[in-house]
């Protein structure tokens, strides 16, 4: 299992959506300058306001890209998730 460590979360990041224009086109999530959002998978001990399982939005260039079992996590410093949702 991998843990998160100091004051970095690690997250599984959303999938990029797709949009079809009506003429066809396909426009990738990706080209849209909008906060990237994910759920949390691990937080450090020392971080008490967020838990597994939240979803978050942080910035748009934050973060590490880990390969961690066949899937790609984000690990991002506290200071860059921007919102959570609140259960």
């Amino acid at each position: 299992m991998i843990k998160a460590l100091n004051n970095y979360v690690l997250i599984r990041p959303d999938l990029p959506k797709e949009k079809t224009m009506e003429s066809g086109i396909i426009i990738p999530e990706l080209r849209k300058e909008v906060p990237q959002s994910g759920v949390i998978v691990d937080v450090p001990e020392n971080v008490t306001h967020l838990i597994k399982g939240v979803k978050v939005w942080f910035k748009m260039w934050a973060g590490q890209d880990i390969a961690y079992e066949k899937e790609i996590l984000k690990s991002v410093h506290v200071k860059d998730i921007i919102a959570y949702e609140n259960k």
